[in-house]
């Protein structure tokens, strides 16, 4: 390597040969140089100038090159630091630097000469000469700082500081010390003494005839760590700088070897094989191999005085500046420099450690290859420290490269010996004096008189027991003979028990504060903004002090001593409980006091320490400033440690009590699982607790954004102790079968403690999934319940082999066959019921109460859902057979309950829990069987059996094999696989006896049959007898491939195997009851529960969408299709639609219930049927379906829902007019003319409707597909004109229905061919053509062009004798007129014409009018007016000829020989003159229509407001309702001007006050009219109430007038017997209460009494319900949106029983309110308690009116009229008032009575409980759905007279019931 690389440290220049040494007297240098080592001159080669030398001693085959080069071959390797500044590279010592640099003091200027003379002696022994390497001078005695610790240099000897400047240079080969070989007088030995010397005199001070000799290394103390105890221990030397061994110095080499640290005489491996060896797994030293245990110390050591740990006195060994705290430390009096074995494996957070810098020197010389002390040199002879040497070998000495041939067994005997001795040498009363040189202890109990051990020996011990033990295990067979020192183990055992004794009623989290969160202050702290919002970890830790204050560093330290001797002790617990496991150990030894003690330790471990920082760091509040500081520390330490530290905690402490709780829990459980070991109850139950505990605590959630290793170290430390746990509550409940009932009875009592659901409380899968912790223990627990069967059947197998070997006689086989039968049963049925409980106590909790907000306790019903869901998730898994065990139970439970006939709360709880769960069990059945169906061909026993299939046999033995020998070999890895395994043995067990059973009496049957089939399938059975008894022997004898190749698949070829024997299992045959049982649900009374169990079949369905097509299963769901609750229909909508657009065959079964729903009331429910029919439509071949679908969807896009009519309309478009048609647009023709030649509807709703399929197309841009449908439509009236079945009207209808959105798309081509057909009718479908046809025209010819006049005039000619002499009456005369006008107006512009019409019409009823003002009479010739009437108002209609006239004076000049008016006002004149006329008003009535439409400031004249005035009020039922329908025309057409545009540009309305006016008539007309119009709604007259309605509807959806002023005819209208009509009424309100909610929810009795007055016009004795249904229910329904409606609502009904003796005049409204109360189909009971809370405070506040009626009388003979009647109360009393009104008042509470009982007997409630329901605030009670016994009205037998009191006798017998029924009723003071 090049010499310019400062880096290098090989002895090999650039140039050819080695390089040169430096001069003699060169310094080799400070500055924190390498290691002090360089290479052989080029004059004088040395031993290492050919490196075959190095192989001489050390074998080359055995050479390793490790990452420490510099300890292999010191000589080669010299490392150059990077140059920095001293301060830089060392900031543990700047404080030193600025001192020595600049004194200021005369400790300063010590510090300063000091290093000068260190710096000259290192400049002195630069050379080759020697020096005393023992005499090394003390450093100045300084205070201690606190510093940041820098990363050591590797593989580097570091002084303590660096030398002054000149010297801090990096140093080069030339500045490195001589190392240059001796001369041949010089020996190797004392070559290698200068060559040690001068590698470590670098960095030592000049020494002083006064000091003492330095200790060696084997007798310095380094500092020791200890992770599990978090114990820091050191010993201040006089040096800072390390010296080597005496033992190293001792060493001969012979001439011509090489000093190669290869050849020293030690007892292990080179250290970095030692690091490899004992390093831990996630890259950090254990706890035993992290440390080294101090030396005593030499006789000719001087020890440095420290400053005293002050407060510790039981550890005199610990350092005061080990501290936490990141900016603090303590002072000190003197520099200590610490030289560790290694680097501490657990620092503390950001770097807060404040001692001193240490230097990474590898491991210590003392440890032996497995990190173990060294033996004293007493088992090494004198002549072994000699390589020639021919002395034997001591027992426990070895060269270099030979073993140590001691036994583990032996040098766990020499532990103890050196153990037991330092214990014998403590005096009597031990001081910490003495503990001050103890190898093995380091502290005082708390009497003071007994030494305690410390972690590291008693760690030590444990890993000696560890390894004594796996070496039994493995040389069972050796000559060797283990064997216990019993005597040994019980003085251990008693060291032991007073460790873990110490620590009994220990408190390390003492209550010293107010309650905080840990994330309280960090919240106050994300308040502010800028740099007061961003803190460091550090600045975190200072200002989160709680109220209670900081902790002092003396507290600290106290504190952190108790968490020590925890940690301690818990050290205690686990060796005990790993010699407890251990084989050999003599029963008398085991000690259940002991033992009891152990696991006590274990479980303070964790329940007063982990359990506590995992909740702190969950967020919980904490009571403990300690406890907060170590949060505090836990949390900044996560986010700033470096990687490769322990996972566990930041502090040492709490690393070594998490690591020694998950050492014994491991032991505890194999303690348990062993045989020959049996707990006592006791012990028994504080295992349980003990392992119950870690499965409910809350731990920290990894939180987004962090990282993938987020929480991971939380997580590690809790799911370790969660899974060991586990192991042991396994274990105990396998084991003690008597106790499994209180197990479980104590882990369903904890569940309420069970935190959230996060990633820490899963547990994993083995496929990657996970389930709830929780949810495993069960599954668990249930399989555990197998335990010992195997073994049970295998001794009594045995035990029958036996007998018959020995000629004894044994039991039949068939005997033992039912011996083992009945043990499997046995243990099944102990497994059922523990799982019985489980399930029945999860149900059972789920149907109760809430949690309140403020309670920690958690909702059952999460549990029983994430239980039952992990149950579903792992369902046939091979490792959990409990599953189906679970799900079967629950399945039974479940369908008991929805079977169960009782009533009530808890059965309707029940219910509604197992309606929640079936759908989903018998989803996942299906699933499995459809899997299982698909996967492959194995089947079922019963399969095999009835096929007689050995093959089958031979298959599904495969796969059970596949199954057991995939859990055998996955035991080895987890115990949990070992009871999934005796579980699977005797679920198949269980199923082998019966199929074997079942084929021999087959077998036995078939023997009896002589035919040939049955000789075959007896043979065929035969086999399988053999192949399951096969199966049946090998079941319990096989080792289940323990010992195969484990193949990587095998896993996933177990699950495949388990799911393809599923078919088989008993629980896939509770699929069929199940869904029976979902079916029988859909009957329930109850509206949720419907719903429910359409939910839970809809999951079935996705799954298996065939089960729609069984009959019952079909004939349920067409019933919920018609269900009475919205809620139920919109979810069978939904469930049916899912699948029967995607199966036609459905869709045909489905189809007609499908369509009843397009004038569902429900919005979900019409918005559904929308999609669904366009889904259908789209896969549906069949024409009828598809036609019917077009009719369906027109009728939705009349629907009052925006939504529901834009679906609709888009729906048609996609149908009619697609993008893409196979048979192009004569196909859409075709379908266009046959659904609306089958539509039954209006044509106005037909025509409404392709008007907006025509705007859609528009909008998007498709507006010719219209006209290529008009096209083909022209085409076909073309070509089949001489087709005597051709339906032209069809095609003529369709061509106007298009024409009237699209006008523009008949041109003149098409209005000739049209034209074709116009002729003559001669009967109806002629003249509906003819009017179809003349729609089309006056609709097209504004578009046509000017050109078209051969069109006009051949379509006038046709016209004028269809006006001349009209027929079809006053409609076809309208199309006639209407289209002559057009032609007129827009292509002819022949007005002379019309005017002449006009004029001859208007002669001949001028005369009429005439004659009638003259004589008063109506002439004979009136029958013949009536036409003239219908064809001047429609020509005044269609043309306006007073605009004509404007621009025409020919035109005006005709106009003026009628009358010098405008022409309009002249013929109103004349019809208002033919309206007052006794004739028939139906010409005049629609004359004046026709006029109002054109000219509608006709409608506000006075003349007018007179005439409708008259004609509503007279007796003319058909003209008002002509009437009506001319005002809702009117109505029509101006809103039609108005979307038209014709008003909305207000530019045209200025300076046109007609227009201006126009726009209001509307308006104005509804408001003069609206109490006819409302009378109408209300009349017995068919079409007046229907014209009525229609005005009534235009006004509400054209908010023509106020919606709460509609309100009450609305109400009224809804109580209508008239089916149509009370929907119709009930659409209008759903509108407004759509619209207007917080406008028309008021004023209830207002809207109420309008209802009864209207059932009084129909009925003199008025009941609030029809057939068990309440009138008022329609609107309930919809006020049951929101729940502060429906309460407002109840109680304003309520309000009309609050009597008041003198204003009860009409008590046939208050039962008409009662008869509403009791059958009113209530939600919840909370609504129910209200109405009887109401009624019940009516009736206990009617104290005075009973004292009244007690003293009351009313003088006259019982048939005397009580009208006008007094009461007369007595003398003293005086007058009682009026007595009609007093007893009306008695009939009003009596009514209050009898509906409050009605109810309660109803709706089962107690009275108590409904009076102290709170109104408006939610109860668990009143939140429960409601349940009604019955659908009967209310009662009124017990109250004869409830209608009223006529006489003076009904009012005596009306007295008498009152107080009767008060009395009964007992809730009102009889005395008062």
């Amino acid at each position: 390597m090049s010499q310019d690389n400062p880096g290098s440290g090989l002895g090999w220049s650039a140039e050819a040969g080695p390089s040169r040494p430096p001069p003699a007297g060169a310094g080799g240098g400070g500055g924190g140089g390498g290691s002090g080592v360089h290479v052989n001159s080029d004059d004088e080669p040395g031993p290492y100038s050919d490196p075959a030398n190095l192989t001489r001693i050390y074998p080359f085959a055995t050479y390793t090159p490790t990452a420490r080069v510099a300890e292999h071959i010191s000589p080669h390797v010299v490392t150059y630091p990077t140059p920095s500044s001293s301060s830089a590279t060392y900031p543990l010592y700047a404080d030193y630097f600025q001192r020595i640099d600049n004194p200021r003091s005369a400790e300063d200027m010590a510090l300063r000469q000091g290093a000068q003379q260190r710096v000259d002696q290192l400049l002195r022994d630069g050379g080759p000469g020697y020096s005393n390497p023992y005499s090394p001078a003390p450093l100045p005695t300084a205070p201690n700082v606190s510093v940041q610790q820098p990363q050591p240099l590797p593989y580097t000897f570091l002084p303590s500081y660096l030398p002054p400047p000149i010297a801090r240079q990096p140093p080069t080969p030339r500045s490195l010390p001589d190392t240059s070989p001796p001369p041949s007088s010089t020996s190797a030995t004392e070559y290698f003494e200068q060559f040690v010397t001068n590698a470590l005199s670098r960095g030592q001070p000049e020494s002083t005839p006064s000091m003492a000799p330095t200790p060696a290394l084997g007798d310095i103390k380094p500092p020791s760590r200890d992770v599990r105890s978090g114990s820091v221990s050191s010993v201040a030397t006089s040096s800072a700088t390390p010296t080597i061994s005496r033992r190293i110095s001792r060493m001969a080499l012979t001439p011509g070897e090489s000093p190669d640290p290869l050849s020293w005489t030690g007892t292990g491996p080179s250290p970095t094989k030692k690091h490899k060896t004992n390093s831990h797994r996630q890259g950090s030293p254990t706890p035993r191999t992290a440390q080294t245990l101090p030396a005593r110390p030499s006789s000719t050591s001087t020890p440095v005085p420290v400053v005293p740990a002050g407060h510790l006195k039981s550890r005199p060994s610990l350092p005061t500046q080990w501290t936490f705290e990141p900016t603090k430390s303590t002072p000190r009096t003197q520099i200590i420099v610490e030289i560790p074995a290694r680097r501490l494996s657990v620092a503390t957070s950001v770097g807060e450690d404040d001692s001193p810098d240490e230097l990474d020197w590898g491991d210590d010389d003392r440890l032996d290859r497995d990190g173990d002390w060294r033996m004293s040199s007493t088992f090494r002879s004198p002549s072994s420290a000699s390589y020639g040497g021919a002395g034997t070998r001591g027992t426990g000495s070895a060269r270099t490269g030979e073993r140590d041939m001691r036994t583990m067994m032996q040098k766990l005997q020499t532990l103890l010996d050196d153990i037991f001795e330092e214990s014998d040498n403590f005096p009597a009363e031990v001081t910490p004096d003495d503990l001050t040189s103890s190898k093995f202890f380091d502290r005082i109990s708390k009497d003071g008189q007994q030494p305690l051990l410390s972690a590291r020996a008693i760690t030590k011990v444990i890993r000696y027991v560890s390894r004594v033990q796996n070496s039994k295990r493995k040389q069972k067979a050796a000559e060797e003979d283990f064997s216990w020192d019993e005597e040994a183990l019980k003085r251990l055992f008693r060291l032991l028990e007073r460790e873990m004794r110490e620590m009994e009623m220990v408190v390390p989290f003492p209550e010293d504060k107010r309650a905080v969160a840990n994330g309280d202050k960090a919240k106050k702290g994300k308040k502010g903004k800028g740099k007061k919002g961003s803190r460091s970890p550090e600045r975190e830790l200072e200002e989160n002090g709680d109220d209670g204050g900081e902790l002092a560093e003396d507290e600290l330290a106290a504190h952190d001593e108790v968490l020590g001797g925890i940690g301690t002790a818990g050290l205690a617990a686990e060796c005990c409980l790993v010699i407890f496991d251990g084989e050999g150990i003599s029963k008398t030894l085991y000690s259940e006091d002991l033992l009891s003690t152990c696991v006590a330790v274990v479980k303070d471990e964790m329940t007063k320490v982990i359990f506590p920082i995992m909740e702190g760091l969950a967020g919980e509040k904490m009571s403990s400033r300690y406890l907060s500081h170590l949060v505090n520390l836990e949390s900044a330490g996560k986010t700033t440690r470096p990687k490769g530290l322990s996972p566990l905690f930041v502090h040492p402490h709490l690393c070594a009590i998490a690591q020694s709780a998950t050492g014994a829990l491991p032991r505890l459980a194999h303690l348990i699982g062993r045989p020959d070991i049996s707990f006592s109850d006791g012990l028994v139950i504080r295992t349980v607790y003990l392992s119950i505990a870690p499965l409910f605590v809350n731990e920290p959630a990894g939180k987004k954004g962090r990282g993938k290793d987020s929480g991971k170290d939380s997580a590690s430390v809790m799911k370790t102790i969660r899974t060991e746990a586990l192991g042991c509550l396994r274990g105990v409940f396998a084991k003690y079968e008597e106790q499994r009932q209180w197990i479980i009875e104590e882990i369903l009592s904890s569940l309420a403690k069970v935190p959230d659901q996060s990633a820490q409380t899963r547990y994993p899968l083995v496929n990657g999934d996970s389930i709830h912790t929780i949810s495993a223990l069960l599954l668990q627990l249930i399989q555990a319940s197998a335990y010992g069967v195997t073994t049970r059947i295998r001794k009594l197998r045995l035990c029958a082999a036996d007998l018959a070997l020995d000629g004894k006689e044994s039991k039949p086989k068939t005997d033992l066959g039912e011996e083992e039968a009945q043990i499997c049963g046995e243990m099944m049925d102990s497994a059922l019921r523990s799982a019985r409980v489980v399930s029945a106590y999860l149900v059972k909790r789920s149907g109760t109460a809430k949690a309140s907000k403020t309670s920690h306790e958690t909702d059952y019903k999460l549990v029983l859902v994430t239980f039952v869901s992990d149950i579903l998730a792992v369902l046939y898994r091979p490792e959990w057979p409990a599953a189906s065990l679970y799900l079967s139970v629950f399945s039974k439970l479940m369908i008991t309950a929805l079977e169960d006939q009782a009533t009530g709360n808890e059965a309707a709880v029940a219910k509604n829990i197992a309606l929640d769960y079936l759908g989903d069990i018998a989803t996942k059945l299906k699933t499995v069987q459809l899997d299982a169906e698909s996967g492959g061909d194995v089947p079922s026993l019963d399969q095999i059996i009835s096929d007689a299939d050995p093959a089958g046999a031979s298959r599904l033995i495969k796969a059970q094999n596949t199954i057991h020998t995939y859990l055998s070999s996955a035991t080895k890895d987890d115990g949990m696989f070992s009871t999934a395994r005796d579980m699977s043995v005797v679920i198949w067990s269980q199923e082998l006896q019966s199929a074997l059973r079942k084929t021999t009496s087959i077998v036995e049957k078939l023997a009896a049959e002589k035919s040939e089939e049955a000789e075959e399938t007896k043979v065929a059975l035969h086999g399988i007898l053999q192949l399951l008894g096969a199966a049946s022997r090998d079941i319990w004898n096989g080792d289940g491939g323990l010992f195969e190749v484990i193949d990587p698949k095998q896993a996933q070829l177990a699950n495949q195997a388990s799911i393809a024997v599923s078919r088989g299992r008993s629980l896939q045959s509770a699929f069929d009851p199940i869904l029976h049982a979902l079916i029988g649900a859909l009957d329930f009374s109850v509206v949720g529960m419907r719903a429910k169990a359409l939910r839970g079949l809809s999951g079935i369905v996705v799954v298996d969408p065939e089960i729609l097509g069984l009959s019952h299963v079909r004939r349920a769901f067409e019933d919920r299709l018609s269900d009475p609750s919205p809620q139920v229909r919109d979810v069978a909508v939904e469930l049916v639609g899912k699948y029967v657009v995607q199966r036609p065959h459905l869709a045909r079964d489905y189809y007609p219930h499908i369509a009843q729903r397009v004038t569902d009331s429900g919005l979900g429910v019409r918005k559904r049927v929308v999609k669904l029919l366009r889904g259908i439509f789209t896969n549906e071949q069949a024409k009828d379906i598809r036609i019917d679908i077009c009719c369906q969807m027109v009728i939705l896009v009349a629907d009052q829902d925006e939504t529901v009519k834009d679906l609709a309309v888009k729906g048609l478009v996609s149908m009619l007019f697609p993008a893409v048609l196979p048979g192009g647009a004569a196909e859409a023709a075709a379908l266009l003319v046959d659904f609306i030649g089958d539509f039954k509807g209006s044509n106005a709703l037909l025509e409404a409707a392709l008007r907006e399929v025509s705007r859609e197309l528009d909008a998007s841009g498709n507006a010719k597909r219209a006209e290529e449908a008009v096209d083909a439509l022209i085409v076909r009236l073309t070509d089949a004109t001489e087709q005597e079945d051709f339906d032209s009207l069809s095609h003529i209808r369709a061509i106007s229905l298009l024409c009237a959105g699209q006008p523009a798309i008949i041109d003149t081509a098409k209005a000739t061919v049209l034209l074709t057909y116009l002729r003559p009718p001669s009967k109806a479908d002629e003249r509906e053509t003819n009017d179809l046809l003349l729609r089309i025209f006056r609709l097209s010819i504004p578009h046509m062009p000017r050109a078209a006049s051969n069109f006009a005039t051949d379509l006038t000619k046709a016209l004028l004798p269809m006006i001349s002499k009209p027929s079809g009456g006053l409609s076809a005369l309208k199309e006639t007129i209407g289209c002559f006008c057009a032609v007129t107006t827009y292509l002819t512009k022949d007005y002379i014409r019309l005017v002449t019409v006009l004029r001859a019409c208007e002669g001949k009823i001028r005369a009429i009018r005439n004659e009638y003002l003259k004589t008063g009479s109506v002439p004979s010739q009136i029958q013949a007016a009536a036409m003239m009437l219908y064809i001047t108002a429609l020509i005044a209609e269609h043309c306006n000829l007073d605009q004509i006239a404007v621009e025409n004076e020919v035109v005006k000049a005709e106009l003026q020989k009628i009358d010098s008016r405008p022409v309009y006002e002249h013929l109103f004149d004349i019809f208002l003159d033919f309206a007052r006329m006794t004739i028939d008003q139906n010409a005049p009535t629609n004359c004046l229509g026709s006029l109002f439409r054109s000219y509608p400031a006709l409608m506000l004249r006075e003349e007018t407001m007179q005439w409708m005035q008259s004609v509503f009020t007279g007796q003319d039922e058909a003209n008002r309702a002509r009437l009506l329908r001319v005002i809702h025309e009117f109505l029509v057409s101006e809103a039609g001007r108005k979307s038209a545009g014709a008003l909305k540009d207000m530019q045209a309305l200025i300076g046109s006050t007609s227009d201006l006016s126009d726009s209001g008539v509307s308006t104005t007309v509804v408001q003069q009219n609206i109490e006819h119009i409302r009378d109408g709604a209300k009349s017995h007259h068919e079409d007046t109430q229907q014209a009525a309605m229609d005005v009534l509807a235009f006004t509400v959806n054209q908010a023509l007038y106020h919606p709460l002023a509609c309100m009450p005819i609305l109400i009224a209208l809804e109580t209508s017997e008239n089916d149509t009509v009370a929907d119709r009424a009930l659409e209008l309100h759903a509108t407004l209460h759509q619209k207007h909610a917080t406008l028309v929810n008021v004023q209830y009795l207002a809207c109420v009494k309008a209802a009864y007055s209207y059932q009084r016009s129909i009925t003199s004795e008025v009941t609030g319900h029809r057939d068990g249904v309440a009138l008022l229910s329609r609107w309930y329904g919809l006020l049951g949106e929101k729940r502060a409606w429906k309460h407002e609502f109840l109680r304003a009904l309520c309000r009309t029983f609050d009597h008041d003796d003198q204003k009860v005049d009409d008590t046939s409204f208050v039962l008409f309110i009662a008869d509403n109360l009791a059958t009113l189909e209530y939600k919840l009971q909370e609504e129910v308690m209200t109405v009887i809370q109401a009624l019940g405070s009516v009736v206990s506040t009617c104290t005075p009116l009973v004292s009244v009626l007690e003293k009351a009388q009313v003088e006259g003979s019982p048939t005397d009229s009580i009208e006008g009647k007094r009461v007369i109360l007595g003398d003293a009393d005086g007058d009682g008032g009026k007595a009609d009104q007093l007893i009306n008042a008695s009939i009003v509470v009596c009514i209050a009575m009898l509906t409050k009982n009605h109810l309660l007997h109803a709706y089962s409630l107690s009275e108590d409980k409904c009076l102290k329901h709170t109104a408006g605030k939610k109860s668990v009670l009143g939140d429960k759905p409601a349940v009604r016994k019955g659908i009967e009205g209310l009662d009124v037998g017990r109250v004869p007279l409830v209608r009223g009191v006529s006489t003076v006798g009904d009012f005596t017998a009306q007295q008498t019931t009152f107080l009767q029924l008060v009395q009964e009723d007992g809730h009102v003071d009889m005395e008062l």
